[in-house]
């Protein structure tokens, strides 16, 4: 197999991207997170950011892309283990699969969705990209399945793009 963009041996075959090689795929994958960044002005210009790390598998590539995004954007950022209120947006260590779930267990309750300071960086990568980019990034970490996750995955390879149509519902 080669890479649809560079003609290089293809690394992946998802069904929405086609296959890539590892570099495509993450460029693919950061312009994808810059895209939604831009789209739902997310940040501005020197805004101070709070990262909770929690020694997750998506708290690092969170850290990862956040750097990689802040080279064109001017913000100050902090790392820590814990929310506190002394910064103007906190980007929590979630994924699309995550937003989603807590999207319809909020419905299903009768509760409020999400707070306007907390950010998910990567709301729009599901838990199948953050599994192939573990690998090419060569970071260690595991993802949790809940019930309703597993629910979603079902629905997603009967219904692929379920889970992206679910995103854009939220918005």
């Amino acid at each position: 197999m080669k890479c649809i963009k560079c003609q290089n041996s293809a690394d992946t075959d998802l069904k929405h991207l086609g296959n890539l090689c590892s570099k495509c795929f993450l460029r693919t994958i950061e312009k994808r997170i810059r895209k939604d960044l831009t789209i739902n002005k997310i940040f501005s210009p020197n805004d101070k950011i709070l990262i909770i790390k929690d020694n997750s598998l998506k708290a690092e590539l969170t850290i990862y892309f956040l750097n990689s995004i802040s080279k064109s954007i001017p913000l100050k950022i902090d790392i820590k283990n814990k929310i506190d209120n002394k910064h103007d947006k906190i980007v929590l260590p979630k994924n699309l699969d995550d937003e989603i779930e807590a999207f319809l267990e909020a419905m299903f309750n009768k509760k409020e969705y999400k707070k306007q300071k907390e950010i998910s960086l990567l709301r729009t990568i599901s838990n199948e990209e953050i599994i192939i980019l573990k690998k090419i990034l060569k970071l260690k970490g595991n993802i949790k399945e809940t019930k309703l996750g597993k629910t979603l995955n079902n629905l997603e390879k009967k219904y692929p793009g379920s889970k992206f149509g679910l995103l854009k519902s939220l918005s």
